[in-house]
């Protein structure tokens, strides 16, 4: 039996790409979901995983997700990865066991056509399992190392690229007030702007003006 886990970051941001990870193996050191430890602390543990556990990365692009279902997007990641297994693993008496942060109902009807596999879909599973808070931790340092290159190319300063953060709300403000959203070059600002959350910033913006 060889064990995997997939978990995600930057489900809830209205600002750059949403990162899904899948890691091999159970960790051998303690690992602790990524939502409960500090920067420097994921830094660490995520240099000591990839290590020694192989893994692979599915990036869902903010485009993609304005044009999309988030959760179609998601199960199509899951079957990238499930699809890589199959590839690196061909011996049919191989057994499979992934473990995944569920995200919707619609993963405990998904079709594998692949009798090898065995899917645990639970909510929270990245605070009860520590091979899926390995995986949210190499998702979050994914996404927040792609935000910090981001952040390089672009001087406003746009904080964690989730709604409740202020810096990332004055950045919606500051290209409102240089373009109408609807016309930003996604590829370069990495909006999401089919969210409501732009809707209501939108209405912000009016309302100041």
């Amino acid at each position: 039996m060889i064990n995997f886990a997939i978990d995600e970051s930057g489900r809830g941001c209205i600002l750059n790409s949403l990162f899904m990870a899948c890691i091999e193996n159970n960790p051998t050191i303690i690992v602790k979901n990524s939502k409960i430890l500090t920067k420097q602390q994921i830094d660490r543990i995520y240099n000591q995983l990839i290590q020694v556990h192989p893994y692979y990365i599915y990036e869902i692009k903010a485009e993609n997700i304005d044009q999309n279902n988030i959760n179609d997007l998601e199960i199509e990641g899951v079957k990238y990865f499930i699809k890589t297994i199959q590839d690196k693993y061909t011996d049919p008496s191989l057994k499979f066991t992934i473990i995944i942060d569920k995200f919707s109902n619609k993963l405990d009807t998904m079709n594998i056509n692949d009798s090898r596999f065995k899917i645990v879909s639970e909510y929270k599973a990245d605070a009860k399992y520590p091979i899926c808070s390995a995986a949210s931790i190499i998702a979050k340092y994914t996404r927040d190392y792609n935000l910090e290159l981001l952040q390089s190319k672009i001087e406003f300063k746009f904080g964690s690229g989730y709604p409740a953060d202020p810096r990332t709300r004055n950045y919606i403000l500051h290209l409102l007030k240089e373009t109408k959203l609807d016309d930003v070059n996604k590829s370069i600002y990495h909006i999401r702007t089919k969210w409501k959350t732009i809707d209501r910033i939108k209405i912000q913006q009016i309302q100041i003006q």
